[in-house]
């Protein structure tokens, strides 16, 4: 997910074609509906995580990093409704900047992972168990930020 002034540039093939025509055309990823919609999505990612990782702890880079590249869209997306909708509401402002720094501290560690294990693939780590040690560490960081995002966000909000 880009910006949203973006989007008009890329929001069909057609538009696409004009603006960018060796690039190849991506759906773009769609928000989810409401809060709980979000807050649903971004537990399902946290789970999703836990599982790359047990990927990266097997030496499957190439699982893990496929995973990643589902992760982070989803994540973005349900993060900025999180986020907007908690601004939206005066009174939890404060709970708004706790989300917001952990959603960013989560994409953050993510985009991470995926630029390690890009060159854990290309061979530029060395040895695969540094590439493992590497990666799992900011893993494990967007994993804690998950927890924390978790923590900061009210269940029974509806947005």
């Amino acid at each position: 997910p880009l910006d949203d002034a973006v989007n008009s540039y890329i929001d069909t093939p057609e538009h696409l074609a004009k603006f960018a025509p060796d690039l190849r055309y991506v759906p773009l990823t769609e928000y989810p509906p409401n809060y709980q919609s979000a807050r649903g999505e971004l537990v399902e990612m946290q789970e999703k995580l836990k599982n790359t990782i047990a990927l990266v702890t097997k030496g499957n880079l190439t699982g893990a990093g496929v995973d990643i590249l589902a992760i982070v869209p989803r994540t973005t997306v349900a993060g900025r409704v999180v986020v907007q909708t908690l601004q939206n509401h005066g009174e939890m402002s404060m709970k708004a900047m706790r989300c917001e720094n952990a959603h960013l501290e989560i994409l953050y560690s993510l985009g991470s992972c995926d630029i390690m294990i890009g060159m854990a693939l290309a061979g530029r780590m060395g040895a695969i168990t540094v590439a493992q040690i590497q990666i799992l560490e900011d893993m494990r960081d967007a994993e804690q930020q998950f927890k924390e995002l978790l923590r900061a966000m009210p269940e029974d909000l509806n947005g």
